[in-house]
């Protein structure tokens, strides 16, 4: 696993990580690395989210509203009692309108992911006043978890997010 340093276009091998410190401080957050997925889990709030707009350009994802119907099962027990259950809620109604226009973005996972990238594909000033990981602190991890078991990270788009190089 590898985390991206600060002013860095390259990735931390977690193994160094844990033989430096414990834990890693940044602008004004602390992360703890406990085990392997939470080096990873450790991103800036801008590579969460730089991460969440890549998955919301996959295939999978854009074919949002006619997925499988595996995928959407699988989906849907990860979404229980998560804050981005009820996505629509936490954007405000005019973006929502303004975004789905005469196509409806699906009130699941794949729906909020793909209402993500576009918003800040398309819609950058609205996307600018959204704090996705304060709406939604639980998206990433589990989004990560998620990619990880479905074997989307070693797709082209994701995997160079993982095999950069370490910083020396």
């Amino acid at each position: 696993m590898l985390l991206q340093g600060e002013g860095s276009n390259r990735f931390w091998n977690s193994s160094q990580i844990y033989s430096s410190l414990n834990t890693r401080t940044t602008r004004s957050s602390t992360f703890s690395f406990q085990h392997a997925d939470s080096a990873v889990s450790a991103r800036l709030p801008e590579e969460r989210v730089e991460y969440l707009k890549k998955l919301g350009n996959m295939e999978e994802v854009q074919n949002c509203r006619q997925a499988e119907e595996e995928l959407l099962k699988a989906l849907e027990e990860m979404t229980v009692g998560k804050t981005f259950s009820d996505w629509r809620a936490k954007f405000p109604s005019e973006l929502v309108q303004k975004m789905e226009g005469r196509k409806p973005y699906p009130e699941n996972i794949l729906g909020l992911l793909r209402f993500i990238r576009n918003m800040h594909e398309h819609y950058s000033e609205d996307a600018e006043k959204i704090n996705l990981m304060t709406s939604f602190p639980d998206l990433f991890g589990n989004v990560l978890k998620f990619a990880k078991k479905r074997g989307w990270n070693t797709k082209p788009s994701l995997r160079k997010m993982f095999n950069s190089p370490p910083v020396i």
